[in-house]
């Protein structure tokens, strides 16, 4: 028996307790109790992330209970949750980063971006002649910030018995699970509206904002991707943009990936995916949709040609993470916020061509 041993009905008798002279009688009666609480309660500060309020009673303190026996003690156990068996949704990928796409961070003011929309021209003369004026011409890009926020309320209940930090109520920790989770909604939300984000409250997204880009038709009604696209939908851009400084990637998405991996190109073996590969860095990414249409087709895809370089994502101030333990307190719910202000700009429209209409 351990020396430090008191019941059960004592030890709850005791939290309970409303005055220092009820507590003082249950401990004449139960010499250990002081100690036993003690050496309970710290336990409980290590493990919870929450403001300490009174006396906890741990697992370890049901000394004299049993494991095997639910009604003897076994429903007090608790289960631990690794985090490593903590399973996400099938993560959407994030790769306008690995394209070369130029992401500003940390940015505190408006932005005007001023990209050259014709160059000077060059002139040839006769002798003694004089040359002729030729100006570059700019154009205005605004960037401005666009607000985003997603929140997620994780009960009392649940920061106590999860087994693992799922939020700290005293602030934000990087550790925390929910932080964590919510810092990478942010950021595939970010993604996503590079690419579709439809205007006015959102970013305006490339596939929303294609005048000037070079475009590649397969049909009335769309049809299956074919090689002899994929080498115009090149050309497109490159014609249009001259080609110079340019560091192309390709972009779609899986349905387009799975059905160029089961086409063959004319006078090869080899699949559709395996020689767009070979013809520069490709990617994919289910941020395009796969349900577009034109005419009577449907299902329909984009693929994406272009310099990523020349797409500026603009994040204002980062992802910030808040923690409200006040709205909910009645109920002890904690709300976790995350705060995003970001916009996107194309400096030159130029440096991409489209397909939006393969199978």
């Amino acid at each position: 028996m351990n020396k430090h041993q008191c019941t059960l009905a004592a030890l709850l008798a005791y939290q309970l307790a409303e005055s220092k002279v009820e507590r003082d009688a249950i401990e004449r009666f139960n010499p250990a109790i002081g100690k036993v609480m003690s050496e309970s309660s710290a336990e409980m500060m290590r493990k919870t992330t929450e403001d300490h309020r009174g006396m906890h009673i741990s697992a370890a303190t049901l000394r004299d209970l049993v494991v095997g026996t639910s009604t003897a003690g076994g429903h007090f156990v608790e289960t631990t949750n690794d985090e490593s068996g903590f399973f996400d949704l099938i993560p959407q990928s994030m790769v306008l980063a690995k394209l070369g796409a130029s992401v500003n961070l940390g940015m505190t003011s408006n932005v005007d971006l001023t990209p050259l929309t014709s160059d000077p021209t060059l002139s040839w003369v006769a002798e003694n002649a004089g040359g002729s004026e030729s100006d570059p011409t700019f154009g205005k890009i605004t960037v401005r910030p666009k607000s985003a926020v997603a929140y997620v309320d994780v009960s009392r209940k649940l920061i106590r018995t999860a087994g693992q930090s799922l939020v700290s109520a005293d602030g934000y920790k990087s550790s925390d699970m929910i932080a964590r989770l919510l810092a990478k909604v942010a950021g595939v939300g970010l993604e996503k509206a590079a690419l579709t984000g439809t205007g006015t409250t959102q970013p305006l997204g490339l596939l929303n904002n294609m005048t000037g880009m070079g475009a590649v038709a397969i049909g009335a009604n769309g049809g299956a991707l074919t090689w002899d696209a994929v080498v115009d939908l090149e050309a497109a851009a490159l014609t249009a943009a001259d080609g110079e400084g340019m560091h192309p990637a390709l972009l779609t998405n899986a349905a387009i990936r799975k059905t160029a991996r089961k086409n063959t190109y004319s006078g090869s073996a080899n699949d559709l995916w395996e020689r767009m590969e070979k013809m520069c860095p490709l990617a994919v990414s289910n941020h395009l949709p796969s349900n577009l249409t034109k005419g009577s087709g449907t299902n329909l895809s984009p693929v994406i040609y272009g310099n990523w370089a020349d797409l500026h994502i603009f994040s204002f101030g980062g992802i910030e993470i808040m923690v409200d333990k006040y709205t909910g307190a009645t109920a002890g719910t904690v709300r976790v916020y995350v705060y995003l202000e970001a916009d996107v700009a194309i400096a030159r429209a130029q440096s991409f061509s489209l397909i939006v209409d393969a199978s």
